[in-house]
């Protein structure tokens, strides 16, 4: 990129370039998974939303108060980072220890569990990474590496999971031995449900028992069901 072009673009949009190791726009929408267009509408109108900086300051460790407001740009044109003592720093030795490796971002898929119908990762599609606190999720029970964010729709297990909220998926998890809530596709839908491998075999129920009554899969019925993994609800992004 020449310094005429980088002089055209907005701010804050060339400092996140610079935070991706992006030398244009179309470089850009490839490495922060955003559509072009919505690159060339911040451009446009000379600003990037504050949540995507956030995002990205956590994604790739640079400093927040560099990447949204310019400080210390004008001594550091390169991206400024967080060092391990929280210090700032920049030379290229020290870049790489000073990443942070305490956020994991999570993907968001389109797909929709039923709690009725749905889809899943096979057909899916990741619409955005959000990031959420390694050890958070860790401690919650989580692995941060092999857990996803989907939607979900219907009210079988509300109050547990509201219609329409979204959930995390631990897909390092999927033994119903242990009973929980699971999202298992079946005759080709995706559900959430709890799962309960019993002596007389999978018992799938819900929340609202009055209205979704409880039923136990035959062995036929048990080999075509895939567990995806178990879910958790209300856990705190950052």
């Amino acid at each position: 990129m020449t310094r005429k072009s980088e002089k055209s673009i907005e701010p804050t949009l060339h400092r996140l370039m610079l935070a991706y190791g992006a030398d244009s726009l179309d470089a850009l929408a490839t490495s922060s998974g955003h559509p072009i267009g919505t690159l060339r509408t911040w451009h446009k109108r000379g600003a990037v939303p504050p949540g995507e900086c956030v995002r990205v300051a956590h994604e790739t460790g640079v400093s927040l108060d560099w990447l949204m407001l310019g400080r210390y740009a004008d001594v550091h044109p390169s991206p400024v980072f967080f060092g391990p003592d929280g210090s700032l720093v920049n030379l290229p030795d020290q870049i790489e220890p000073a990443r942070r490796s305490d956020v994991v971002n999570l993907k968001k898929y389109d797909a929709v569990g039923s709690c009725g119908c749905g889809s899943w990762l096979e057909h899916a599609t990741v619409i955005e990474t959000v990031p959420f606190a390694r050890a958070g999720l860790v401690r919650e029970g989580l692995s941060p590496d092999h857990t996803v964010i989907i939607g979900t729709r219907g009210d079988s297990m509300a109050p547990l999971i509201r219609p329409g909220a979204e959930v995390l998926v631990d897909c390092s998890k999927r033994d119903p031995r242990t009973g929980g809530v699971f999202a298992f596709t079946w005759q080709g839908e995706l559900m959430i449900k709890y799962l309960q491998l019993t002596d007389q075999g999978l018992r799938m129920s819900s929340e609202n028992s009055e209205r979704f009554s409880p039923r136990l899969f035959s062995p036929f019925e048990t080999e075509q069901i895939v567990v995806e993994g178990r879910v958790y609800v209300q856990i705190t992004r950052l």
